[in-house]
């Protein structure tokens, strides 16, 4: 297994994650992930996507020294469900999360975690996150921080357009933001996600986020319309 911290000191940098199911969480092949690595300027460190295990996207946080780690993905259960198993006593709390009923509330249309399409991913994710947050802080106390995002909604606060309308145009929007680095390259929709995870990971490292939260559920974490930055949706 990667080891994640480093005895050199902090890491800086941030990453993103468009995550997908895969065998160990009942999926019946690799799914492809997007991932996706920026420097505090919004240079970009790394770009990738592929059918990757836990150990490829573990070694790949860790080669770009990534302070704070964007997934795309349910990262908890519903409250009150402790396993995904629609057998257990807990099935009695639903397969939605409170947070996703305020999405929904909103506008915005996130799969809840434990309908069946979804609960391999929503597994993965806890697991991902559980193994991140579970690695020692480097020599200066700095540990691994890892956030649940929505890169549609993201995408949508930021003006951008979704990657159903062009990637291209997606690209070109990241490029306004201040992304660098992405000239020449012809990234798919799984990396341009990850792209817009990753920069979701740079906001709340400068504290440009609000988060939806609800008890007993990891935060669901946004752009902050209020705060110094790109023109938001209203």
């Amino acid at each position: 297994m990667p080891v994640l911290s480093e005895a050199e000191g902090p890491r800086p940098n941030v990453a993103g994650i468009d995550l997908a199911s895969a065998p160990e969480y009942g999926a019946k092949r690799y799914n492809r992930v997007g991932l996706a690595a920026l420097a505090p300027d919004l240079a970009l460190l790394r770009l990738e996507a592929g059918p990757y295990d836990d150990d490829r996207i573990a070694a790949f946080v860790a080669e770009t020294k990534a302070q704070v780690v964007a997934i795309d993905a349910p990262l908890s259960l519903p409250a009150g469900r402790c396993c995904a198993d629609d057998s257990c006593r807990c099935a009695r709390f639903g397969r939605v999360r409170a947070i996703d009923r305020a999405c929904f509330a909103l506008g915005l249309r996130p799969f809840p975690a434990l309908i069946p399409s979804m609960r391999g991913l929503t597994l993965r994710g806890i697991a991902l996150k559980r193994r991140f947050e579970s690695l020692p802080a480097g020599r200066r106390g700095l540990g691994l921080t890892v956030i649940e995002v929505f890169p549609g909604a993201v995408q949508d606060m930021l003006r951008l357009p979704r990657k159903q309308a062009g990637l291209r145009r997606l690209l070109a929007g990241l490029r306004r933001l201040g992304l660098r680095g992405l000239g020449g390259l012809r990234p798919d929709g799984d990396q341009l996600d990850a792209l817009t995870a990753a920069y979701m990971a740079h906001l709340y490292r400068q504290g440009r986020y609000w988060a939806m939260a609800a008890p007993g559920e990891t935060p669901l974490i946004f752009p902050d319309p209020r705060a110094p930055g790109p023109k938001l949706a209203a």
